[in-house]
């Protein structure tokens, strides 16, 4: 039986606040199902910031009538950090449930008033805009964001002209405010409700507001971001007769000199892209409106409805914008022009954006506009491009772009939406190898189709010969993605080999969808790895557990035991180490900070590559690493990807980690003879180490690599398995533990070469 004091480091790592909160952080982590871990979870999941978890009172089965566990006897027992989001709605069908949502959201807010900080509502009636007014008026005084979506879409759920009077009290921590009104055109309820918010806010950063409703915001210092969205569930016709151009302007003009983020949005209430609209706009808005002539701070804009709101001179308002980073530009009507005419007039004013580095264009119909870009925008890192309807004419075809942005040679992403593929694979492919260019300099590709029809490939033997060609020439990029390019189960499973071949993981080069299109939500969501098998083992001792006397939760007795959770742990058979690249663009914490605070026991086993740092960097953390804590290190995983590193390793395993018990060395490069072999004076033994894994693509059997495997098995003389590259055959006559052997031929070794190094007598001694 384990000692407590021989506690697995996962135990450490997953019984670390500091360790576990970071874990816990993570997008795909489930908290709700954390928080029945154990009472230490719990706790550190409550004391997550800006946590993701919202109380609902809105139980699943309340349409259905009673609920499983009574409203008040939860609040009762709630833990107040829970109550920190509130995420709320009304049932569109049913007017009854209005006092349900009225009584249970006014209890809630008032229980926890001063733990609220976020809260979301979704209203079907327009009773529930006095009950928000309401609560805001007597509790949530530390409330840092409020999102409200009035989703009124029969015409006897319309508010008549109340105006709400009453002041509300100052709601300092309020920061972001969102409202949206789909199905409705904006009302005086609505448009009182807002600007009673905003003169208790006054230090609100971030705003959202329906179209229609243009508040007083000249109070805002603090305010950078505005977003105003119309969506799809309003008529466009009413949508029209509640711009206000004139209004607009004038909110506008009150932050134009501070915003740093403008946004004009057109889209579903399920936030999509929506199109359907097929209307004829008429130029009525053109000279009423203007934005401010001055955004010095503007870094992001967005005009998503470029035939709504219109600009008198579009690029000449982009002048104004010496900041401007981030730009989107699309229409709503299909009939509209508009967005070809903006390029068009884009080409011959000759004027030149050099900070612009991001540039996304919905509804562009003809490609040739897309030639005066270069010139434009010389900076461009990032494209994207949207277009839903196909032309009469050639308009926004696969191989036309990327022809059109064959000059872009600064990009470095690229995202294509097009009305459709090809009809033949051969013409995809063609198409495709038609941004060869770009494949080179860029990193970042992603297309789809705006099409539904679903088309199975059979790829003939011409076509598996040029798609393997182009994910050759894709080889280096980072990350590539093309949807709804499905093949049948053999052509398929064809390319994924070669793939697999060729070092092009699927996590990161998503090009060969399967033979047969999957619901959107049909795969099961990636959670932590850490957790992913602790529920099925917690499962199987559930029946042990529960014959305790004590009524404790199967996860608490489980997690509060040392034999079963080193055992759940042991089973998840995800290894802790330290690595050497934690963030490979940007790391949050200085490798050398770092190293003065680790716990010890943390560096028992060591991962390093070299793959994505230099080899300075490489080599100066390795040797740094397994110096400082070289009796304590246990398993030393590397990947190397430069004949540069072998160095450094060699000089670790000499002088560092006398108890190391795994070495396992991946190299992954063509040569390495010109590093000088491993000197064998002044060595290490290794009485520890049993297990040594070598991995070699080298083409031949480096000289340098030869001395060190035998300068390994000459010290180590407890090894007990190992695994060497084809063509290396050390002396293991001082090996009487050894019990497992292997040789390993890669396939990226050519295999006439492979042949010269068989040296069967050398095999045979």
């Amino acid at each position: 039986m384990e000692s407590q004091r021989e506690w697995t480091l996962q135990n450490i790592a997953l019984n670390n606040p500091i360790i576990l909160t970071e874990i816990l952080k993570q997008a795909s982590i489930p908290l709700k199902n954390c928080r029945l871990v154990s009472h230490f979870w719990n706790h550190i999941v409550l004391s997550i910031p800006n946590t993701r978890l919202a109380l609902n009172p809105n139980k699943k089965d309340a349409e259905h009538g009673d609920y499983l566990v009574p409203f008040f006897e939860i609040c009762s027992t709630l833990d107040p950090h829970l109550a920190r989001r509130i995420s709320a709605r009304t049932l569109f069908y049913s007017r009854t449930t209005t006092y349900s949502f009225a009584a249970q959201l006014t209890y809630l807010c008032g229980k926890f008033s001063d733990q609220i900080q976020d809260l979301g509502v979704i209203i079907h009636h327009k009773e529930c805009v006095q009950v928000v007014f309401q609560i805001l008026k007597n509790y949530c005084p530390n409330l840092k964001t409020l999102r409200i979506r009035c989703d009124f879409n029969e015409e006897g759920h319309v508010p008549s002209g109340e105006i709400l009077l009453a002041r509300l009290p100052q709601k300092t921590y309020l920061t972001v405010f969102q409202l949206q009104a789909g199905g409705v055109r904006p009302f005086l309820t609505l448009t009182s409700f807002t600007q009673l918010v905003f003169n208790a806010s006054p230090n609100l950063k971030k705003i959202t507001l329906p179209l229609g409703i243009y508040p007083d915001l000249k109070y805002f210092k603090s305010l950078d971001s505005l977003t105003l969205k119309l969506n799809d569930g309003q008529e466009l016709d009413v949508a029209l007769i509640n711009l206000k151009p004139s209004d607009l302007t004038r909110m506008l003009a009150q932050v134009g000199d501070q915003l740093v983020h403008l946004a004009f949005s057109y889209c579903w209430m399920n936030e999509g892209y929506s199109m359907q609209v097929d209307y004829d706009l008429d130029n009525s808005t053109r000279s009423r409106f203007r934005l401010p002539r001055r955004m010095p701070k503007l870094r992001i804009f967005k005009n998503d409805m470029i035939d709504i709101i219109q600009h008198a001179d579009f690029w000449q308002d982009i002048v104004g914008m010496p900041a401007l980073e981030s730009l989107k530009i699309g229409k709503i009507s299909k009939k509209s022009t508009s967005v070809d005419a903006v390029f068009k007039n884009l080409s011959e004013t000759g004027r030149i954006y050099s900070k612009v580095t991001d540039l996304r264009i919905n509804e562009l119909y003809d490609p040739k506009l897309l030639d005066g870009l270069k010139t434009a925008f010389p900076n461009l890192r990032r494209l994207g491009l949207d277009s839903m309807y196909e032309t009469e004419v050639a308009g926004m075809e696969l191989g036309v772009v990327f022809k059109a942005c064959a000059d872009l040679d600064t990009l470095n992403r690229l995202d294509l939406w097009l009305p459709t593929y090809p009809e033949r694979v051969l013409d995809v492919i063609k198409g495709l190898m038609d941004g060869s260019k770009f494949y080179k300099e860029m990193n970042s590709l992603e297309i789809r189709k705006n099409g539904s029809k679903f088309v199975r490939h059979e790829l003939t033997d011409g076509e598996m010969h040029l798609f393997k060609r182009l994910l050759v020439t894709m080889k280096e990029m980072g990350r590539v993605v093309i949807h709804d390019l499905h093949f049948d189960e053999k052509s398929r499973r064809n390319l994924l080999d070669f793939m697999a071949s060729s070092e092009m993981p699927v996590s990161q080069f998503k090009v060969v969808m399967p033979a047969n299109p999957q619901p959107a939500n049909s795969s099961t969501p990636n959670i932590s790895k850490l957790y992913s098998k602790s529920a099925t083992i917690l499962l199987l001792v559930r029946n042990k557990i529960m014959e305790s006397p004590e009524e404790r939760s199967v996860q608490e007795v489980a997690l509060n035991n040392h034999i079963i959770l080193t055992e759940i742990l042991k089973r998840s058979c995800i290894p802790l180490a330290v690595s050497l690249t934690k963030d490979y663009e940007d790391d949050p914490v200085p490798f050398f900070e770092l190293c003065c605070t680790l716990d010890d026991r943390l560096a028992k086993r060591i991962s390093a590559d070299s793959l994505h740092c230099s080899t300075y960097s490489f080599a100066t953390r390795l040797m740094h690493l397994c110096d400082k804590f070289s009796d304590l290190v246990q398993v030393l995983d590397i990947w190397i990807n430069t004949e540069d590193c072998l160095p450094s390793v060699f000089h670790v395993f000499k002088n560092s980690c006398p108890n190391l018990k795994e070495l396992r060395i991946r190299c992954t490069f063509d040569y390495a003879e010109d590093v000088p072999s491993p000197d064998a004076v002044q060595l290490l033994q290794k009485p520890n180490l049993t297990v040594f894994d070598l991995n070699s693509e080298l083409m031949t059997a480096s000289p340098a690599l030869t001395s060190f495997v035998q300068l390994v098995v000459d010290t180590s003389p407890n090894l007990r398995k190992v695994t060497f590259p084809w063509g290396i055959y050390p002396d293991l006559g001082h090996s009487k533990f050894l019990d497992s052997l292997t040789l390993e031929l890669n396939d990226i070794q050519r295999l006439d070469v492979s042949l010269k190094h068989v040296k069967p007598s050398e095999l045979v001694r």
